[in-house]
């Protein structure tokens, strides 16, 4: 995956060498506070970014998406480089349930420049920060979002 990142870094307009790279220690801080958690703690990064990863020092604020998957996602838009940076599950305390099979929740689809939202029926239980499926009752899709607070969950297209 690095080596990916590295050639996908490469193709960029101006060459690495003249605009710079990232600060990944700039980068676990974003997280942390995006989080609320510090690195090894549950709900936050499972461990520091790796400082041999050369990214492209991105020309726009680097977003932190929440959790997907067991991972946040860190995206510079204007370059399209994107990693994901696993999170420490809580497995000593379960989670709180936020959201219900059967609820009915806003689905929020965002992409880089728009938002939408519409009504979705959870079909699973989950903890804010979990993912799960919902169902649109409209058009009957069946999509996977992570729940960001009670009846609210999230997508990117």
């Amino acid at each position: 995956m690095r080596i990916a990142l590295v050639l996908l870094a490469s193709l960029t307009a101006t060459p690495l060498s003249a605009q710079g790279y990232e600060n990944v220690g700039d980068l676990d801080t974003q997280i942390a506070v995006a989080s609320g958690a510090a690195i090894g703690q549950a709900g936050g990064a499972a461990a520091p970014i790796d400082t041999r990863l050369k990214l492209a020092r991105c020309p726009a604020p680097v977003s932190v998406e929440l959790p997907y998957q067991g991972a946040f996602t860190l995206r510079c838009a204007p370059l399209g480089w994107r990693i994901n940076v696993p999170m420490v599950a809580n497995a000593l305390h379960p989670a709180v349930l936020t959201v219900r099979r059967g609820d009915v929740v806003e689905l929020i689809v965002a992409g880089g420049s728009f938002e939408v939202s519409t009504s979705a029926v959870a079909v699973s239980d989950a903890a804010t920060g979990q993912s799960l499926r919902v169902k649109i009752p409209t058009s009957g899709n069946v999509v996977t979002a992570v729940v960001t607070s009670a009846g609210n969950v999230h997508t990117t297209p």
